[in-house]
């Protein structure tokens, strides 16, 4: 089919990277994200093609002309470079003979034919290969300086994750020709399989298109008919397909973008791009999230203001992850880097899109109050109660929503507004009365937990990061050769108490090992020793299930007024 608007035609490899053309990935487009799971489906279906004789559908790669013979990738990048790196990594194979010493002149004569055809030429300066593909501008120098020239990676730890992720896929191409050719290892039957299989057998839709509005236009279509697409794919090619009639328009669009998923990261972004959308619309799942934003740009300078608002969101949601990023200087007044801390320390997400609505429309001193209410409530609902975060995420949906309408306008009636997660005292110093809290996996947790009941009872300034407390089971976490301990806890007693909060105290490393597995009396003796008020308190003339229990108790009245909102 031929016409104005696309061409289309069935191609192989043979065909793509034959009679000089030239591929280049955008600058802007996602780096190198294929894995395992996707290099086994390709050589699963490169071994039943050449066991079957059968071409094999790759599906469809969308090109735009650049100049002659050379064409700029929109979609199919991944496809193209992993099969480019399994034809390096074949070539490979028969450099191996050559170091051999095998069929030496015969086998360089291969190499040197094969590079040409589907790889690039040689430099006649450098003596190194300038590929027919061109990859984006985080992979492309890896690409061409290090897997090109059968070159091993200096330091492999100190490659980015997307190089790491193309070296991988060398080495596993590697591994499985190595195996697939172990008993006929030969220059020719490699040469073959790459002229006879990897080049003619793998076959493609090839649509071209002349410019950037077709471009984009095809890879929605495409997507919408399965090829399935991320939301960040999609809105970076529709964003891009409303603004390419201008060149100045596109190239600021481009430009903006990726300073964007610089901020986000690319994983993060379709998270991010949720987050976005829930703090001035109804809750969108991640499925629906393209079709929601769509719907609402209209016209190009929409494009403009969504990109502007993106990258200003961008900015804070970065900063809610880093306690420490220079984004909160302007908050120093507020003391608000423990309360970011506080909220990395919860692992809560649900609060983000409320934040970014309260970041927008709020002044600086109510956003501060929004995001302390945020870790109240996260204390109590999310970390205390465990209760359903789908509900609170419904309830941070519909106040950012208000929000953003102007329907709450300050911190004190946000918090009103969101009183339906705010667990009552009664029942969270009842569910606090009976927390329990893993040591080995949650062990920052109770120290701030700890650290945050020790400043409360004596108005000391102590850090939960800082201080140099370790945790201490009043009752040991061991005690199947004590005696003692065994008489006041059975086995199922001791396996239910012992990480219960009213079971743990802070106490520093060096008291913390003299106590160890000692009599209650001898513990209580070492706790006097401690800077810990909370410490020095367990003073009982003996510790049993119902003191732990009834300690547990006098620590949840004192969390009741450390975790609170004043309505």
């Amino acid at each position: 089919m031929k016409n104005n608007f696309l061409d289309t035609n069935t191609s192989n490899i043979e065909d793509i990277f034959g009679n000089g053309k030239i591929y280049r990935v955008p600058l802007y487009q996602r780096d190198y994200s294929w894995k395992l799971e996707n290099w086994e489906d390709l050589w699963i279906d490169i071994e039943e093609t050449a066991s079957t004789d059968y071409p094999h559908y790759m599906g469809a790669i969308v090109l735009q002309n650049s100049k002659d013979k050379s064409f700029i990738i929109i979609d199919g990048q991944q496809r193209l470079a992993t099969i480019s790196i399994a034809i390096v990594a074949s070539i490979y194979q028969i450099k191996k003979l050559i170091h051999a010493g095998t069929d030496k002149a015969q086998n360089e004569e291969r190499v040197e034919l094969l590079m040409r055809k589907y790889i690039g030429t040689k430099s006649a300066a450098s003596l190194k290969y300038s590929s027919k593909l061109f990859l984006n501008e985080n992979n492309d120098s890896f690409y061409q300086s290090t897997l090109l020239q059968f070159k091993k990676p200096i330091n492999y730890r100190k490659l980015s994750d997307s190089d790491k992720l193309l070296w991988d896929a060398f080495y596993y191409f590697d591994q499985q020709l190595s195996s697939k050719f172990s008993t006929d290892f030969s220059g020719a039957k490699i040469a073959a399989f790459i002229d006879d299989f990897l080049s003619t057998k793998l076959v493609f839709i090839q649509i071209t298109v002349d410019d950037d509005l077709s471009a984009y236009t095809v890879f929605e279509t495409l997507n919408s008919r399965g090829i399935g697409l991320t939301s960040t794919d999609l809105l970076k090619n529709f964003l891009f397909s409303k603004v390419a009639a201008s060149k100045t328009d596109l190239d600021h669009v481009k430009h903006q973008w990726k300073k964007i998923i610089d901020i986000i990261g690319l994983n993060e972004f379709p998270a991010f791009l949720r987050h976005y959308t829930n703090s001035f619309d109804l809750i969108v799942t991640k499925d629906k999230l393209f079709k929601r934003l769509k719907t609402k740009i209209k016209q190009a300078n929409a494009v403009f203001e969504l990109l502007d608002a993106l990258e200003q969101s961008a900015y804070l949601y970065y900063a809610l992850e880093k306690p420490a990023d220079e984004f909160w200087e302007d908050y120093t007044e507020y003391n608000i880097k423990d309360t970011i801390r506080e909220l990395n320390l919860f692992k809560v997400k649900q609060y983000k899109s409320l934040v970014i609505a309260a970041f927008q429309y709020f002044d600086k001193s109510n956003f501060v109050k929004a995001l302390k209410i945020c870790t109240v409530i996260s204390f109590r609902y999310n970390i205390i109660g465990r209760l359903n975060a789908n509900d609170l995420e419904k309830v941070y949906n519909k106040a950012a929503i208000a929000i953003s309408k102007k329907e709450v306008a300050h911190a004190r009636d946000l918090a009103h507004a969101l009183k339906s997660v705010y667990v009552d005292d009664e029942v969270f110093a009842n569910t606090f009365s009976t927390k329990t809290l893993n040591t080995r996996n949650q062990k920052k947790l109770i120290r701030y937990i700890l650290v945050k009941l020790e400043v409360q009872m004596t108005s000391k300034d102590f850090d939960f990061e800082e201080t140099a407390a370790t945790i201490e089971h009043i009752l040991p976490e061991s005690i199947e050769k004590s005696e003692y301990w065994q008489s006041y806890f059975s086995e199922d007693e001791h396996a239910n108490l012992v990480n219960r909060l009213g079971n743990l105290s802070l106490l520093e490393p060096r008291l913390n090992r003299t106590a160890a597995n000692q009599d209650f009396e001898q513990k209580k003796e070492i706790y006097q020793e401690s800077q810990y008020e909370m410490t020095k308190q367990v003073e009982m003339s003996e510790w049993n299930p119902q003191l732990l229990k009834r300690r547990q108790a006098r620590l949840a009245k004192v969390a009741k007024s450390i975790w609170k909102i004043q309505f």
